[in-house]
């Protein structure tokens, strides 16, 4: 549809229109696995874990302490390509909340495996 702007003439008209197409050009980056950095981060008493997975698939996602002491299964299971986030309250698997420290949260796919850090401060 056009649309009335307004710099250097009254008169100026323009439009605009998107199309996403798929695209098997080479140049253009197939989608992937990705962990985003959780926010907040320092967090107290939650925090949000995001993900991107590439394809439909199992996809796990775990939190450790900084021992390497697995401390919370926060996804286990079949997950839809796309884009996904996790509430984490700061609680173990015995639902027990844990120290202020350094946390590891790690996604596992098919295809990779992700590891990110993040601060629970008291």
């Amino acid at each position: 549809m056009p649309w009335v702007t307004y710099r250097g003439s009254l008169k100026r008209q323009g439009s605009h229109a998107a199309a996403i197409l798929p695209s098997s050009d080479p140049t253009v980056p197939a989608l992937s696995d990705k962990l985003l950095q959780n926010y907040p981060n320092p967090f107290n008493p939650s925090t949000t874990i995001a993900f991107q997975t590439a394809q439909n698939g199992e996809a796990r996602l775990t939190v450790f302490n900084l021992k390497g002491q697995f401390v919370r299964e926060l996804n286990s299971g079949y997950l839809p390509k796309g884009d996904h986030s996790v509430l984490w309250d700061g609680r173990d698997d015995c639902g027990n909340a844990v120290a202020s420290g350094l946390y590891f949260y790690r996604l596992q796919t098919r295809e990779a495996s992700i590891t990110k850090r993040m601060l629970l401060m008291k």
